[in-house]
């Protein structure tokens, strides 16, 4: 049984990918892609119309940047 339910859950890991083409969310109707952060995280499925108004939500370093700090803090150093 339990053999069972981790095939299960492998195949429907297989059949959904980030690297998938879908439709985008925006209700554009037109093929999405995932962008990334400068660490390869992704951060937002877009399109050519709704791209430039999701990557604002972003700090500019977050997606320039591999050495951002998440929390926008300077360390002080003891």
């Amino acid at each position: 049984m339990a053999m069972e339910r981790l095939m299960s859950i492998t195949e429907r890991i297989n059949q959904v990918s980030i690297y998938d083409h879908r439709p985008c969310p925006c209700g554009s109707g037109k093929p999405s892609h995932w962008e990334f952060d400068a660490r390869g995280i992704p951060t937002a499925r877009v399109c050519p119309d709704c791209r430039e108004k999701k990557l604002k939500k972003f700090r500019p370093e977050v997606l320039t940047n591999p050495n951002y700090d998440l929390m926008g803090e300077t360390l002080d150093e003891d």
